[in-house]
């Protein structure tokens, strides 16, 4: 490790490490904090514009929403998806090409994920799912609640239940866990304000 605290060979972060568990002297804890808290600064702040650009070409998509998902599925950009597929929304591969997915471990040790050519093809990749899969299922005019229930059939973990049993798909396995996941990306939005940081690129006239 580096003396503060970031690996020194290689772009990603375990969970463990994300949290400074591998820290050894409170220096280098310190030194790791002031790291991280610039990493989440930046990606935020990055995908933030992306995502507020992205919305130009599709409208009906919150770019809060994109940014919060962006978040939980690559953990601020430092998980191994992102690192070595460019992979930043958790999208798996189901075909044969081994050029073109990666192997992680998620519902099975070897699961297939979509390697992307860059941050950008993740991107439009991601917006293109949401369109073509869950826009579908809202009525009327969208907005951050209508996608929210759309991902995952409800907001809570029972309401995600439900639509399961009814032979409905669910964005994530976690919509059935102790927090659901439109739940978790709801909170996210709210901590780290999302909604008013993609506003600001917007009101700026950035995009």
């Amino acid at each position: 490790y580096l003396l503060n605290g970031v690996p020194r060979y290689r772009t990603w972060l375990t969970i463990d490490e994300w949290r400074g568990r591998h820290c050894k002297t409170s220096n280098q804890r310190k030194a790791f904090r002031k790291w991280k808290h610039h990493q989440i600064d930046s990606f935020i702040e990055y995908m933030s514009f992306a995502a507020v650009v992205e919305s130009k070409v599709f409208p009906d998509i919150p770019p809060e929403l994109i940014v919060a998902q962006s978040i939980l599925e690559s953990n601020f950009g430092k998980s191994r998806l992102a690192s070595d597929a460019n992979n930043f929304f958790g999208h798996k591969y189901n075909g044969s090409n081994k050029h073109l997915f990666v192997v992680a471990a998620d519902d099975s040790p070897y699961d297939r994920f979509t390697k992307y050519r860059s941050l950008w093809f993740s991107l439009r990749g991601h917006s293109t799912l949401l369109m073509n899969r869950y826009r579908k299922r809202i009525k009327g005019e969208p907005n951050l609640t209508k996608w929210l229930y759309a991902l995952c059939g409800g907001i809570t973990v029972e309401q995600s239940k439900r639509w399961r049993a009814r032979g409905n798909s669910v964005y994530a396995t976690s919509c059935m866990t102790e927090v659901c996941y439109s739940q978790k990306l709801r909170s996210i939005i709210n901590i780290y304000s999302l909604k008013e940081r993609c506003s600001k690129f917007t009101k700026l006239g950035s995009v």
